[in-house]
């Protein structure tokens, strides 16, 4: 109704603003081919007023609605197409003196590392997580520091450098802590015990997921605590203690199955029968 309204009216930038916002709402509820068009559309608006505007607020304007169809593509697994439009963010938000496009563009970069780690493309991933956290440390932003540290280990621990992701990880979770994010430094610590898990350092690895579930309680993250006591009744599992498994496993079931997550409650019922044949309970 907004769009038909600056149509009449022949508002261009109110019409763009319209057209964002219905591609940002398709998005919201995952109508992800239905938004694409929006978000061009958008954009192409956009470009005509760029022609008598070029100022950097209109510029953020536009690597705003590109990174947009960029996330909208990522979300469509077009990572070609997704890459080209982050791109075309990159070139209005580079120089531009606006601390808002500052943001944005660390912002890009870190969703253009997600990008090319779907793609494989680990090398190209890492150079902008490090883009990405260089900007987060400029602009003071110790949150999305963490944030960045944590994708960075991540894309290590893929690479199977364990080592160096365990204390990248243990950096973002520090600064997690630092700023009272909780259930982020639950992600974290999570993570340092997979970390552990992978060096075969069980007894240290065991130490860390409680670590983390006790977080997510804090937080009230049930899904997260489930995780982690799920990765415990492996954790025991491997260490030749499958009465402590079983119990882990039972914990990390309930919360399964108070949340409805229907995926993992199955995943579960096959770690649950393993264990059971451990035991020699046939019957179980």
């Amino acid at each position: 109704k907004a769009k038909v309204a600056y149509d009449k009216i022949r508002d261009m930038d109110g019409s763009a603003k319209s057209i964002n916002n219905i591609a940002l709402a398709l998005d919201n509820i995952t109508r992800y081919d239905e938004g694409q068009k929006f978000w061009d559309e958008a954009f192409k608006i956009k470009q005509e007023t760029f022609k008598k505007d070029t100022g950097n607020n209109m510029k953020l304007d536009l690597a705003r609605s590109s990174y947009g169809a960029g996330y909208n593509r990522f979300k469509q697994s077009k990572y070609k197409e997704a890459i080209e439009k982050y791109n075309v963010a990159v070139s209005f938000l580079v120089g531009n003196s606006l601390l808002s496009a500052k943001k944005l563009l660390a912002t890009v970069y870190s969703q253009m590392g997600k990008n090319y780690e779907k793609m494989g493309n680990y090398k190209n991933a890492s150079d902008y997580y490090s883009m990405e956290n260089t900007m987060r440390k400029a602009l003071g932003d110790e949150q999305a520091m963490a944030d960045a540290l944590d994708n960075a280990a991540y894309l290590l621990s893929l690479l199977g450098k364990y080592r160096e992701a365990y204390g990248i990880y243990n950096q973002a979770y520090s600064l997690h802590m630092k700023t009272n994010h909780k259930n982020d430094a639950g992600y974290s610590m999570s993570s340092i015990g997979q970390m552990l898990w992978n060096l075969g350092k069980y007894d240290s690895a065991i130490i860390s997921h409680t670590e983390a579930i006790k977080l997510r309680e804090d937080a009230n993250n049930k899904k997260g605590q489930a995780y982690s006591w799920k990765k415990l009744g492996s954790l025991y599992k491997e260490s030749g203690q499958p009465q402590k498994s079983l119990e882990a496993y039972n914990k990390a079931f309930a919360l399964y199955k108070d949340i409805d997550d229907k995926e993992n409650y199955a995943s579960l019922l096959e770690d649950f029968a393993s264990n059971y044949k451990s035991l020699k309970d046939y019957t179980n």
